[in-house]
């Protein structure tokens, strides 16, 4: 009987146009790394980066965060031991 139900309703009619998930802009893809990598990324924001098609992007920005974490974390060490 859901089958049914389910069958019968067009995608549309379950799906509205802006619970699609769209790809993110660069500046959410930041806040979102910057979130997770500090662990306080809400559930709704974790669940809407899954929902993207594409993983691509918070790959190279994480990447990228890790590079400069890194790299901020050599140069403070040098500074504290000069």
């Amino acid at each position: 009987m859901i089958i049914q139900v389910h069958r019968d309703r067009r995608l549309s009619d379950i799906y509205k146009v802006n619970d699609m998930p769209s790809n993110p802009s660069l500046w959410q893809v930041i806040k979102s790394v910057a979130a997770s990598a500090i662990g306080v990324q809400s559930s709704k924001n974790y669940e809407q980066d899954f929902a993207t098609s594409n993983p691509l992007p918070f790959i190279i920005v994480g990447v990228v965060f890790v590079i400069c974490f890194i790299a901020a974390l050599v140069v403070w060490v040098n500074y504290m031991l000069a």
